[in-house]
């Protein structure tokens, strides 16, 4: 919505090389992004980090699939920014994690946290552009 740009950019990267590599296969279906991780917990804490392999031009995208109480745990943490930010389950955000070092908070022991994220790493997109 807010940056249809770069959503084009990458999607023309992606297909160009889709079609150079026509045995490469999409992740999921409805998604853009060429990798996902999963951290599937039982309680997932990311320390703060960079991800400084992804592209900079792009979002990461991170869905929480959990049970857990937002108002106590969970947070988003953008240090650059001095930000925490509430993260219920079932949501989903997007950071440009390659220049924004980004983590979460814990949650209670009882309860549960696994993270889902999608990304694009930048050599990918850097290969397509030097024709491969």
């Amino acid at each position: 919505t807010y940056t249809p740009h770069v959503y084009h950019n990458m999607q023309q990267k992606l297909r160009a090389l889709y079609t150079h590599h026509p045995n490469l296969q999409h992740n999921f279906q409805t998604s853009l992004y060429p990798a996902a991780s999963f951290n599937v917990g039982p309680a997932v804490v990311c320390l703060p980090h960079r991800d400084a392999q992804n592209d900079a031009c792009n979002f990461y995208h991170i869905t929480a699939l959990a049970w857990y109480d937002p108002k106590t745990g969970g947070h988003i943490v953008l240090l650059e920014y001095k930000m925490i930010i509430e993260f219920p389950p079932s949501s989903s955000i997007l950071i440009p994690s390659a220049i924004i070092s980004h983590g979460n908070i814990a949650i209670k022991p009882h309860e549960f946290h696994q993270l889902v994220t999608q990304y694009c790493a930048g050599g990918l997109l850097r290969w397509v552009d030097a024709g491969f």
